[in-house]
Formats: structure tokens, sequence, C-alpha cells
């Protein structure tokens, strides 16, 4: 038990002084699981448990600061591709969202195609571009895009298919409220979303489903029940 304590209070210095640069973040990691293996063997279930949670926040960080590093920096627009963003959209972003350009107040629209309406080509490349973990399956025919806790599963009828998803599984940041999720989802008007109704959008009604409780949030649109 006493070496858990120690080995608990020397995980948290650690965590607290190194876990701002790389290094110092894989040398947090390290104190972690030495803390996690004395209070096993312990059996402290409370440390365990805040351990746990330390060493699967850190290690997602640190996959993230590892993917940013290996991302080439995208070149600085020159004036005219600016003018050109700010006048027609940027159609590799989903309509209905914005953004602004770096060091400006200016602000982009966006005018590719929302999430739901994405083949399998266009989610795959799309969240690969904005860094998500993307992985795929042919059984069943799955596109998941997974960025810390927000993740996005496309379930089509085919590997490969051309159309858009016939479900697409949303689990949104903590902070998100559904109504916004689903907006940015699907580009409906978020005045016009209600619990247990489709959501009316220019192609037709989509499926509407949401799972809430205490710390879960989940989202499904379109065919899921299939």
């Amino acid at each position: 038990m006493r070496n858990c304590q120690q080995q608990f209070q020397n995980a948290q210095v650690v965590v607290q002084n190194l876990s701002g640069s790389p290094e110092g973040l894989d040398a947090s990691i390290a104190a972690v699981n030495i803390a996690l293996g004395a209070c096993r063997t312990a059996e402290r279930e409370r440390e365990v448990e805040q351990l746990q949670l330390a060493h699967n926040s850190l290690s997602e960080h640190a996959e993230t600061v590892k993917r940013l590093a290996r991302k080439p920096k995208l070149p600085k627009l020159n004036p005219s591709e600016v003018n050109e963003l700010l006048k027609h959209g940027d159609p590799q972003c989903p309509k209905g969202m914005a953004y602004k350009i770096e060091g400006s107040d200016r602000q982009v629209s966006c005018t590719g195609l929302q999430p739901i309406r994405m083949n399998w080509s266009k989610a795959r490349e799309y969240y690969a571009k904005l860094d998500f973990r993307v992985t795929m399956t042919d059984s069943p025919p799955t596109v998941q895009a997974e960025h810390g806790s927000e993740k996005y599963i496309f379930t089509y009828s085919r590997p490969d298919d051309t159309s858009p998803p016939r479900c697409l599984t949303i689990y949104p940041k903590p902070e998100l409220p559904w109504q916004e999720a689903v907006g940015r989802a699907t580009g409906a008007q978020l005045q016009k979303l209600k619990l247990g109704s489709p959501i009316p959008t220019t192609d037709g009604n989509i499926a509407l489903r949401v799972d809430e409780g205490k710390d879960k949030l989940v989202i499904y649109l379109g065919n899921c029940d299939g």
C-alpha cells in the first residue's frame, strides 16, 4: 500500500511538471504505468481508476502531438487565393460551417458536402485531412473517423459505396449539444430539430435517434436499425 501511495504521488509530480512537452509526455506515461502496477498489486481500486484515466488522457494527448508533428504544414495562401475563398467559399468543408482565415477576422463559408451526404471515399479523405484516425471495415461496411472523444461511424450498403451512408452514428465532443452536432452533420436548421421527429432537409427527411444520459451522447442519423 505504501509503495502505491509513493508511486501515485510521484506520478502526480511528474505529470504536473513535465507533461507540457513531447518528451515529458513519455516520462509522464511511464511514471503513471509504474504507479498503476504498484496500486494494482496493492489492490487500491480508487487509485487504479484515477491512474487509468490519467493514462488514457496522456496517451491520447501524446498521440495527437505525434500526429500533428508528422502532418506537413499547409502553404500560406496568397492574396488571390484568399479572395477566391472569401468570394466562392471552401468546397473542402461541409456546407453550413465556416472558419476564419489564419491571422485574420475574415470568415470563409464552407460549400462542401455535409457528412450525412458523403460517400465512402469522400468520408475517408475528408476526415483523414482533418487528422482524424480513420479505419475501415468490410463487414459491416463502415468508415470510422476518431479524434479524441469525437467519433463518426459511417455505415454503407457495401465497401467503397458511391452513395451516402445509410446510417451515420455520431459521438460528439462533450461540450457540443446534440442539436448543433446534428446541424453540422446535416445542414438542418437548429430550430427545426425535435427529439422523436425526423430531420427535414432539402433532400428529404432523415431519421433521428438521440441516446443521451449522464456523460453519454450518441446520435443516430438515417437507417441505423437494420
